[in-house]
C-alpha cells in the first residue's frame, strides 16, 4: 500500500470522526464495504491512532493453491484456449496427477485477468487430446434407429476408452433408461476395475438442467443450476469414479465415441442379419472381438495392442474393485414410495404386495432397482425387507 493510500484513508477517519461523512460514503470513497471500513476504523483506534494500522494486511489463505501448480494451470489454458474449467480440470489430473478443481481453476484465471467466459470464446480449431493411461477416461454415448424389423427405437450404448480406443462395453436396448446406462458401467468396473473419468452429454440421466418454466411445478435453485446429483453419479462416487459433462451443444467434444458410432452403423448395422434383440446383441459382441484386433487409423495399431502396450508401460487408471462391494446395491436406481395400509406399494403402474409381518405405514420405504429387473425393497433402518420382481 502506498503512502498517499495511507493518507487518503487517514482523512477518510478523520472526515467520519467530524460526522462530516457517514460510513456507507467513507467506505465508498475507500473502496471497501462497511464492515471492512469499521474494522480497519477499530484497528487505528487500537493502535493509539497510529499511521502503521492502516496498512492493509495480507491475510495468506491455508489451502492456498501452490504458484508453481497456477504456472501448470495457466499453461493448460494458453494451449487449449476454448477448454471449460472442467476440461481443464481434468487435464490437470491426466498430465500432472493433480485434483484441482473447476472453482478454483476459475478463480486462478480471474486472478491473473485472463478468464473468458464460455459465451464469449470464439469458435476455432481444436487441438487434438489424448488422454494418456488407460482407464483415465472413458467417453460414452447413445445411438438410436429402427434397426429390427417389428422392434420399436432402439437404443446402441457405448462407451470407449480415450486413450487405447478400446471398445470397453455396450449393447442395444429398447430404452436409453439409466439402470441401461449402469448396466454398461457395472459390466466395465467387473471387466477392468474402476476407471477414473466418464465424459458424457448433458443427458438429464448424467445431468439434471431444468428451464424453470413448467406449468406443473417450481424447480429449486440446485435444480436449476444442474447441481442435483443424478443416480449415475451417486452410484460413480460411490465406488470412486468421476463424470464430468461436455458443454452443451457440443458433441464434437466427444469426437472419439461419436466417430465409433457411426463406425458400427456403416459397418454392423448396415449389414447385420439378426432377426431378435438377443441375436443383435451375440452378433455385436462378436463383432467388438472384432474391432478389438483391427488396427485404428489414427493410432496405426489395433486398440488390444495400443491397451497392451499401455499397461506393460504401468499406464492404467483402472482401480481394483474394494472387496466386499455390492455392484447390484450401487449400481441400482433408488426411489421412495409411501405404502397403504395394506402394505402396497405403487411403481410405474404396478402394484407390489410387501409382506404382512413388516408394516410400514404409515411411514415410507426406499426401492433399489438393479439392471436385472429386481426391486429391492429397503425399511427406513435400511433393512431388507422384500425382493420382488419387476
Amino acid at each position: 500500500m502506498t503512502e498517499n493510500e495511507i493518507q487518503r484513508r487517514y482523512q477518510t477517519i478523520l472526515l467520519y470522526g467530524q460526522k462530516l461523512i457517514g460510513p456507507k460514503a467513507a467506505a465508498d470513497s475507500l473502496g471497501i464495504r462497511e464492515r471492512q471500513f469499521f474494522k480497519v476504523l477499530a484497528r487505528f483506534r487500537k493502535s493509539g491512532r497510529n499511521m502503521e494500522s492502516l496498512k492493509y494486511r495480507s491475510h495468506p489463505a491455508w489451502n492456498k493453491t501452490r504458484d508453481s501448480l497456477e504456472e501448470k494451470i495457466l499453461g493448460l489454458n494458453r494451449d487449449y484456449p476454448l477448454a471449460l474449467n472442467s476440461h481443464l480440470s481434468w487435464l490437470a489430473w491426466d498430465l500432472f496427477q493433480t485434483g484441482i478443481k473447476p472453482p478454483t481453476i476459475r478463480s486462478i484465471l480471474l486472478r491473473h485477468g485472463v478468464y473468458t467466459p464460455f459465451k464469449e470464446k470464439k469458435d476455432r480449431s481444436y487441438k487434438k487430446f489424448q488422454a494418456t493411461h488407460f482407464g483415465a477416461l472413458v467417453q460414452m454415448d447413445t445411438a438410436d434407429g429402427y434397426w429390427l424389423k417389428g422392434y420399436p427405437l432402439l437404443h446402441l450404448i457405448l462407451a470407449v476408452d480415450d486413450a487405447s480406443r478400446t471398445a470397453l462395453s455396450g449393447g442395444f436396448f429398447e430404452h436409453d433408461s439409466t439402470l441401461n446406462n449402469m448396466s454398461v458401467i457395472k459390466d466395465i468396473v467387473l471387466k477392468y476395475g474402476i476407471p477414473a473419468l466418464f465424459y458424457v452429454d448433458n443427458d438429464s440421466k448424467f445431468r439434471i438442467i431444468r428451464h424453470g418454466r413448467s406449468r406443473h411445478q417450481e424447480y429449486e435453485p440446485n435444480v436449476l443450476a444442474g447441481e442435483t446429483q443424478t443416480e449415475i453419479r451417486r452410484a460413480l462416487a460411490e465406488v470412486g469414479s468421476g463424470l464430468i459433462t461436455h458443454a452443451p451443444f457440443h458433441p464434437q467434444a466427444k469426437g472419439k465415441i461419436e466417430k465409433l458410432l457411426r463406425f458400427v452403423q456403416d459397418c454392423f448395422i448396415a449389414n447385420h442379419q439378426a432377426k431378435t434383440l438377443e441375436e443383435l446383441n451375440h452378433d455385436f459382441r462378436k463383432w467388438l472381438a472384432w474391432y478389438d484386433l483391427r488396427g485404428h487409423r489414427t493410432l496405426k495399431e489395433a486398440p488390444r495392442l495400443s491397451r497392451e502396450k499401455l499397461i506393460k508401460a504401468g499406464k492404467t487408471a483402472f482401480r481394483l474393485l474394494p472387496k466386499n462391494i455390492d455392484l447390484d446395491a450401487v449400481f441400482s436406481v433408488r426411489e421412495e414410495r409411501k405404502p397403504n395400509k395394506y402394505n402396497i406399494f405403487s411403481y410405474r403402474g404396478s402394484e407390489y404386495q410387501l409382506p404382512s409381518e413388516k408394516a410400514i405405514y404409515p411411514g415410507k420405504v426406499e426401492l433399489r432397482i438393479t439392471p436385472d429387473n429386481w426391486i429391492k425393497v429397503f425399511n427406513k433402518e435400511k433393512e431388507l425387507i422384500a425382493e420382488l420382481r419387476s
